[in-house]
């Protein structure tokens, strides 16, 4: 099963969104994005009931 992260943009990020696209797969790996993902939305811990 994938891992599914959930990113929230600002009306400023949304309007410039094909630029950061651009510069992200230009400059960056998807290993670096991916990872830049992870670390600014951590994943919550389960807890089982």
């Amino acid at each position: 099963m994938k891992k599914i992260t959930k990113v929230i943009w600002s009306i400023e990020a949304v309007d410039n969104l094909d630029k950061i696209i651009a510069y992200l797969e230009e400059k960056w790996s998807e290993k670096e994005i991916k990872r830049f993902f992870l670390m600014s939305h951590p994943p919550k811990p389960y807890l089982n009931p």
